[in-house]
């Protein structure tokens, strides 16, 4: 699985799996800590993810885990 930062980019919204949103998070935690910055996109499977995009699957997988779901947002 190929994951890449940048700083900069334009994406629409797009489905991701919880694996890919517990993959995204880690590495976006990882550059943060490494850089202080966190990375306004983020390309995870081939998917360009926006930070804005990023937070609301985030977001909606903690929601979906409260209910003991991990299914696709």
């Amino acid at each position: 699985m190929a994951i890449l930062l940048t700083l900069a980019g334009n994406a629409s919204a797009v489905q991701l799996s919880y694996d890919e949103v517990s993959n995204a998070s880690k590495v976006i935690a990882d550059q943060a800590s490494k850089t202080g910055k966190i990375p306004s996109q983020v390309t995870v499977n081939s998917k360009n993810v926006t930070l804005d995009d990023y937070l609301y699957a985030a977001t909606t997988t903690t929601i979906n885990l409260n209910s003991n779901q991990k299914k696709s947002v």
